[in-house]
């Protein structure tokens, strides 16, 4: 499927958004292809010959193909399934991830923003459920981001990696992403020039300073539109947009949707 702007290999086969009685059993089961489980609410349990897991809200676990299995409900709760095939290569223009994505998958994995996680499996869900060329589409856009971003947590591609002085500086940039942050600053508080943090960040992660910055404030105002924490204007103003325009053309860049796609649909 080419987009225009990457190519995307991977396809969602199902993907959903449901209510779990308590005492609910998946399994033993072997699955056809991979799924991805975003535990919402309540506690749950997987296990396999070789692993046991306890999962709480906010855990992401993955499960392969061909490997049997049993997943259980401990509680009622709510979880959003994806059943897809994973990407082979992922050229994103906007992306940490422009090589392949060769990683492992870890079973569980514990975001350090699980709000954004969970905003993307509903939204995944819902284009999903939106039957229509374009719904599916924007289904596949979105899980590709996903599945970038979790492919950070498992380890870059192979002979790729950060490094701690990089990783140290991405820290940076989010613990002070709404105070003026840029590769001056970078460069002042790491005792590196402009010109070196610029060569570290292309080199290792593909991506200016600035491009890193943007992703990282567009990441938060998809956040903050699906929880409705201001209009758009108020959020370009928040996160330090000249204006809404320069807001939703960044927005749209990354997402390739424009901002007020995302809003919560409000029930007639």
């Amino acid at each position: 499927m080419d987009t225009g702007s990457f190519t995307i290999s991977s396809f969602v086969h199902f993907a959903n958004w449901i209510d779990v009685a308590g005492s609910c059993q998946w399994g033993p089961r072997l699955l056809q292809d991979y799924e991805l489980i975003c535990i919402i609410e309540g506690q749950f349990t997987f296990s396999d010959a070789g692993h046991s897991y306890s999962l709480a809200p906010n855990d992401i676990l993955c499960i392969p193909p061909g490997l049997e299995h049993v997943f259980r409900s401990e509680t009622a709760g709510v979880i959003s399934c994806v059943h897809f095939d994973p990407p082979t290569e992922t050229k994103l223009k906007e992306s940490a991830h422009r090589t392949k994505l060769s990683v492992t998958p870890e079973f569980v994995t514990k975001p350090d923003r699980p709000d954004f996680y969970v905003n993307i499996f509903k939204e995944i869900a819902s284009d999903f459920s939106s039957h229509g060329p374009s719904n599916y589409r924007n289904c596949c856009l979105l899980f590709s981001s996903l599945w970038a971003k979790l492919a950070g947590y498992w380890g870059k591609s192979e002979g790729d990696p950060v490094s701690a002085k990089v990783r140290a500086m991405t820290d940076y940039i989010k613990r002070n992403l709404l105070r003026g942050v840029d590769r001056n600053s970078l460069a002042e508080n790491f005792g590196y020039t402009p010109e070196y943090v610029n060569y570290l960040f292309k080199k290792e992660l593909s991506l200016t300073p600035s491009r890193f910055i943007m992703r990282e404030k567009i990441f938060i105002a998809f956040n903050m539109i699906q929880n409705e924490a201001g209009t758009l204007a108020e959020i370009a103003e928040h996160l330090g947009f000249y204006d809404q325009y320069h807001f939703s053309k960044q927005f749209k860049n990354i997402f390739k949707r424009p901002p007020s796609s995302f809003k919560p649909q409000k029930p007639d």
